[in-house]
């Protein structure tokens, strides 16, 4: 079966191009179709060699479609053709709608990053953050000494031990005076000034 390659160029510059052309002979809602198609490629984050490819094989898989063709050998010569012929301007950018929405998530991203910025450079915010972090180890390791067994017997041989040592008899008098008393407080307790 022959092909007409012009028809196959016409209908590929036709889907290929970004802007609406009148065409009655190829479907609009194909072209709506394969713009959708190039869409969901962007957002995949494919590079544009990649969705140029899958562009490629979509239109020559339509165009034979089209013409009710089933042959592989066709469908090869159709690909080296479009790779020989047909040039894809596709430029990858992604322009969503303008919308209360998107605004409103573009100016919150905007914010988060600026605020996740502030925190990692402060440097005030970095040392308060160093003294909690020290805080937070020290607490977990006294949670775990406490919730040790070893540690716990020790603890309460220790604490509740019948030897007199751990109690003393400091509530006289003379103990808190002698304690609070020393060289250096009798020359202010003194009247020599």
């Amino acid at each position: 079966m022959n092909i007409n390659y012009e028809n196959f160029t016409h209908f590929a510059y036709y889907l290929n191009n970004s802007k609406n052309a009148n065409n009655k002979s190829i479907d609009e809602t194909l072209k709506e179709y394969h713009n959708a198609y190039t869409t969901f490629l962007m957002t995949r984050k494919y590079n544009i060699d990649k969705i140029k490819y899958y562009r490629m094989n979509v239109i020559v898989d339509s165009f034979m479609y089209n013409i009710n063709m089933t042959d592989i050998d066709i469908r090869k010569s159709l690909i080296n053709y479009y790779i020989k012929n047909i040039k894809d301007c596709l430029d990858n950018t992604l322009k969503p709608k303008a919308c209360f929405f998107v605004k409103a998530r573009l100016e919150r991203q905007a914010y988060e990053k600026i605020d996740k910025y502030e925190k990692d450079t402060d440097e005030i915010a970095l040392h308060y953050k160093g003294i909690n972090d020290k805080n937070k180890y020290y607490y977990e390791k006294s949670i775990e000494i406490i919730n040790d067994d070893n540690y716990s017997e020790s603890y309460i041989e220790n604490e509740y031990c019948d030897e007199d040592d751990y109690y003393s008899d400091y509530n006289t008098d003379d103990y808190y005076y002698d304690e609070y008393v020393t060289d250096y407080s009798t020359d202010y307790l003194s009247d020599e000034y």
